[in-house]
């Protein structure tokens, strides 16, 4: 698990490193789900620990070398150790919602879940959305102990928090002002010294015109005015903390969809703006429910072949933002579902076979983090954590505190992937790999998705250690951590619609 040097490295400082410090620790930190118990914690010197927060059942199914041979053969994918990037350290990201107590009850969608979401290994952790952004409807405010809840939720995850302060309302029930952003960042940093460096400025403002009146900023250049006026103001409050005030990072402008050549609202905000933003930020939701005209809805040819159009998304984006963005700007996706539709009566029958709790989904999870690791985003940050069953929704990774397919989907790339990101070669057509090389721990790991019809073998080339010729059940997502020594034992770790279907974890077969 990858740490920036600000939030969390001052309250590893003053606590946390105690806890991780042992392997007991770390069985109490990351411990998973579900009232699963942790697998045995193997000594590195002698094998290779996988998925350390899953208890995986050992299956009996293992195909024999001839029913290997029997299968399809789909080829040879390279992978080359020595050719990798360094995986962004924050590359791995969710959002913090379901926060609200809907039902007057004690209980919200994040209630109870720490243990399996720090169980995701994620980097960053995102306070973020409407309901942040117009502190409402009641009881959705977001005050001073929901900055509280939320900081002590990083803490116990183990990421870093990015925050976001309000253009809409504030918590009185009053417009909010800059005012309102900085009383945020004294409460945060100065009062309670949290050290908070990542914060964002309002939530989807190319929605604004559609949905709010007048006095909201509605056009790119007034957004602009908006948030030079919060951030100054954000960071003359920051500054105010007893050591000076830690440095701030701003994440903007969080936009729906209008980062597109036909509704490009991202260019003119970042050529009035971009000495304003330190890492520009938008969200991505392909597909509805159905119901919506002229949004296509959720199937599962989308769900396998979506990973084209968010490479050629991101694509246009980093070319928005090399030539409208200070040099270096990094480029994050801040909110990302298969769907943006949250309730099951907004998607038509057909859309529901693969909506968002579906594996179907769970592939498209996998492919897309997969795919923004290896283009390098700042993050990728999925929405949303949880939901509880008084306030139905689709979107949570965990259903009233029990994993969907995309919670383990996500879980074996973000709990398995460190050191450096490879890029395979010969990958073929309707099968997408993804790999990591942790040369301090002396193994690959890599993700198989086989999202063809057919089963098939694929061979599994790594420099000059032996190659795994191995079968690749048709729909599935399949783990191979594979240790550079000769001597160590390849382990692998199997996900299909069966296993979702019985809401089980990835089973081992080798």
């Amino acid at each position: 698990m990858a740490y920036s040097t600000g939030f969390l490295a001052h309250w590893i400082r003053i606590g946390i490193a105690a806890m991780v410090g042992s392997t007991a620790g770390v069985a109490a930190m990351f411990a998973c789900s579900s009232n699963q118990a942790m697998p045995p914690v193997v000594d590195a010197g002698t094998d290779v620990a996988i998925v350390p927060d899953v208890q995986l059942s050992q299956s009996s199914d293992v195909v024999d070398a001839g029913a290997v041979l029997a299968l399809p053969d789909a080829g040879t994918v390279l992978i080359s150790r020595d050719s990798g990037t360094s995986l962004s350290p924050l590359a791995i990201g969710h959002n913090y919602w379901d926060w609200v107590d809907w039902a007057g009850d004690g209980v919200t969608g994040v209630t109870g879940t720490e243990t399996s979401v720090a169980a995701l290994h994620l980097n960053v952790l995102r306070a973020g959305g409407n309901a942040n952004d117009t502190n409402g409807p009641l009881p959705a405010v977001f005050d001073t102990s929901q900055i509280d809840a939320f900081v002590a939720y990083c803490i116990s995850v183990g990421a870093e928090p990015i925050l976001q302060v309000p253009i809409l309302g504030d918590g009185d029930g009053g417009p909010a002002t800059a005012q309102t952003a900085a009383d945020m960042v004294t409460y945060a940093n100065v009062t309670k010294g949290y050290g908070i460096q990542y914060w964002e400025i309002g939530n989807e403002p190319d929605l604004y015109s559609r949905s709010y009146d007048a006095g909201v900023p509605l056009t790119p250049a007034e957004l602009c005015t908006v948030y030079q006026s919060y951030e100054a103001a954000m960071t003359a409050a920051n500054a105010a903390a007893p050591d000076g005030g830690g440095p701030m990072t701003f994440l903007g402008p969080e936009l729906s969809y209008q980062y597109i050549p036909s509704a490009d609202y991202l260019t003119p905000f970042l050529d009035a703006c971009k000495d304003s933003v330190d890492i520009v930020s938008v969200h991505r939701y392909p597909f509805g429910g159905g119901t919506e005209q002229g949004v296509p809805g959720t199937s599962i040819e989308g769900a396998l072949t979506d990973v084209t159009s968010f490479r050629s998304t991101i694509a246009s984006l980093k070319s928005i933002v090399a030539g409208h963005a200070r040099p270096g700007t990094p480029l994050a996706v801040t909110e990302a579902n298969i769907s943006f539709d949250y309730q099951v009566s907004a998607y038509t029958d057909a859309a529901l076979v693969a909506a968002p709790t579906t594996f179907y989904a769970g592939l498209w999870t996998a492919d897309i983090l997969g795919a923004s690791i290896e283009t390098g985003l700042w993050t990728l940050a999925f929405w949303d954590i949880g939901d509880p069953s008084t306030a139905p929704s689709l979107l949570g990774f965990l259903q009233s505190g029990q994993p969907v397919p995309a919670y383990y989907a996500m879980q074996m790339i973000s709990a398995n992937f460190r050191g450096n990101v490879i890029v395979p070669t010969g990958v073929p057509t309707g099968f997408s790999v993804y790999a990591s090389y942790d040369a301090a721990g002396g193994s690959t790991a890599v993700v198989v998705l086989n999202k063809s019809a057919p089963a098939s073998t694929l061979t599994v080339a790594i420099d000059s250690l032996s190659f795994q010729s191995l079968s690749f059940p048709a729909l599935s997502a399949t783990l191979l951590e594979i240790p550079d020594s000769p001597s160590g034992t390849t382990h692998v770790f199997r996900y299909t619609q069966d296993e979702a279907e019985a809401g089980a974890p990835p089973v081992m077969v080798q």
